[in-house]
């Protein structure tokens, strides 16, 4: 064999199909590139494997052509055996920074066994429906309890479970599906500390499976904020009703397809583009090129452009217009605030280490001003790094 061992290929769509080289590595390639890396997997010299290749897809092609064919097709990806070829970029999800395992694989999946039973196809569709429908009933028929019938310690200690319980929904849809998966573990999304599931793996699962454990985190937070809504119903605790409503309004947010989050991951699966965002940004960089501009001041530019193409320029205009939009909105909004937000952590900090903060000093201002930062400071980390290539 002239692969790696382990490599594995399955169906992604009618045209693609899934390599798996390890567990975190997946990519998808056409019905030609699949056909020669079947060659390479049941041959095992470069010259069986030549005249393989000339016999399946009836050509004449010299055996240096061949071997620069292997090498532009498959180098630098670690999954030929013998790689000349220095390292791609880009062959890992990097989005996450300063990842940090926290429980094995094993753990995960004991911890996950509650849940299991509810990642049936069939069980899983109804139940999501019913709960979500239950929750919005509480949210319409309920007034938000005030702030001060509600114990913010309490209200912590029903709220800080959701992270992990989300996590244990992705660990359980894979576990149930019998797809592979690693464990939980804690990074940094920009700077925002979260909590993550190692379950790439789910890329060699089919759409349904896919869409299943992308929705199994924000599945996991509904069922829970159910059982806070159930016990509110038959106790009258305002801090449980509470927790549910707060619980129930951040999935909303969880749906958010233009950051990864499961909204994202879901539009993924269901349009069958992964990378949604790199690929959305090259579609809308070409469009808005100078060549393009050219073209089209001297009535060369020709629109020929796939539905698939159609989709990423909307999405990527959509995202970027929403961005533009948000910083614009926040500096004009609280320009007095952004210049003082630095103080404004520090003081939080001050109460968080006294104890003495309060859910009304979490406001929606901070939390926006939180997120002009980021994108502020990610805009400006990208322009450096396309200054100094």
């Amino acid at each position: 064999m002239l692969l790696r061992e382990n490599i594995q290929i399955k169906p992604f769509d009618a045209r693609r199909n899934v390599l798996q080289v390890d567990e975190n590595r997946h990519f998808l390639l056409n019905q030609a590139t699949s056909d020669l890396v079947e060659i390479l997997s049941s041959t095992t010299s470069l010259v069986e494997a030549h005249k393989s290749f000339n016999t399946v897809f009836n050509y004449s092609l010299s055996y240096g052509a061949f071997t620069d064919l292997i090498d532009k097709k498959l180098g630098g990806y670690r999954i030929l055996k013998k790689d000349a070829v220095s390292l791609k970029p880009g062959i890992q999800n990097t989005y996450l920074k300063l990842k940090l395992p926290l429980l094995s694989a094993r753990i995960a999946q004991l911890l996950s066994i509650p849940l299991q039973p509810f990642f049936t196809p069939r069980v899983f569709w109804f139940s999501i429906g019913g709960i979500s429908l239950f929750l919005v009933g509480m949210v319409l028929g309920f007034a938000w309890p005030k702030i001060s019938q509600v114990n913010y310690l309490t209200f912590m200690f029903l709220i800080y479970p959701t992270m992990l319980i989300h996590e244990l929904g992705h660990i359980a849809a894979c576990a149930k599906a019998k797809l592979k998966h690693g464990g939980i573990g804690f990074g940094f999304y920009f700077v925002l500390p979260v909590m993550y599931a190692e379950i790439t793996n789910i890329w060699m699962g089919n759409k349904e499976q896919r869409i299943i454990a992308n929705l199994g985190g924000i599945f996991a937070e509904l069922l829970y904020a159910g059982v806070l809504g159930i016990i509110y119903l038959l106790f009258q605790s305002e801090v449980c009703l509470f927790a549910c409503m707060s619980i129930s309004t951040f999935v909303l947010w969880e749906f958010n397809p233009f950051v990864r989050f499961d909204g994202y991951w879901l539009l993924s699966d269901l349009t069958n583009t992964p990378n949604l965002v790199v690929k959305s940004k090259r579609v809308l960089i070409k469009v808005f090129s100078k060549t393009t501009f050219h073209q089209w001041k001297a009535n060369k530019f020709k629109i020929s452009a796939s539905g698939q193409a159609i989709f990423l320029l909307g999405y990527g205009f959509i995202n970027t217009f929403f961005i533009l939009l948000l910083l614009g909105y926040t500096f004009i909004t609280y320009q007095n605030e952004i210049i003082q937000f630095p103080i404004s952590i520090y003081q939080i900090l001050l109460k968080i280490s006294r104890w003495d903060l309060e859910i009304q000093d979490i406001n929606g201002a901070l939390l926006s001003i939180l997120l002009f930062y980021i994108l502020s400071i990610r805009y400006l980390i990208i322009q450096y790094k396309s200054l100094i290539k």
